[in-house]
């Protein structure tokens, strides 16, 4: 093979390459809107909080890339990975509050298959009026789902749950 002849293709490829960049680059930018929110580090969904130390932003949403694929993530208005339920409680419906660490809060599942929700639709086909409400956060130890229930918890629900991780180190 001839030095022309191999820096043709070494042109050839070099350019290539480019063009694939470049068609990666629209991609990204093109599918910009569809990733919106926050890129994931278990952080980027938090805020500093003066009672607990942290606590999940209200309207943050994003993406985690989990071995289960890229799950999406969304925290309701009132700072829960959760659906949004009213503040007062209607008389008529048990409402029932797990706080809990990151293996409650579980952002490796979607939020239609983590434990408070399965436990919310089984009640409710079972024929109870019930919400359950999921005050988990990553990273939360027992001192903070204790401070959590004792500043909000008290004022929306009548059972409470309490998920403790029994070998935490803090």
């Amino acid at each position: 093979m001839n030095i022309k002849h191999s820096g043709f293709w070494l042109v050839t490829v070099l350019i290539l390459f480019l063009i694939y960049l470049a068609v990666v680059q629209f991609m990204l930018v093109l599918y910009e809107g569809y990733f919106s929110g926050h890129l994931y580090n278990w952080k980027s969904f938090h805020i500093v909080d003066e009672k607990t130390g942290w606590a999940l932003e209200p309207g943050a949403k994003g993406y985690v890339p989990t071995h289960n694929g890229l799950i999406e993530t969304i925290i309701n208005s009132s700072g829960l990975r959760d659906d949004e339920y009213p503040l007062e409680k209607n008389k008529d419906i048990s409402r029932i509050m797990f706080l809990g660490d990151s293996f409650l809060y579980d952002n490796a599942f979607r939020h239609q298959e983590t434990y408070h929700y399965m436990t919310e639709f089984r009640l409710k086909r079972w024929g109870y009026k019930s919400e359950i409400i999921n005050a988990s956060a990553n990273g939360y130890g027992t001192g903070q789902e204790y401070l959590y229930y004792a500043i909000k918890g008290k004022l929306s629900s009548l059972i409470y749950v309490f998920c403790i991780y029994m070998w935490e180190t803090t």
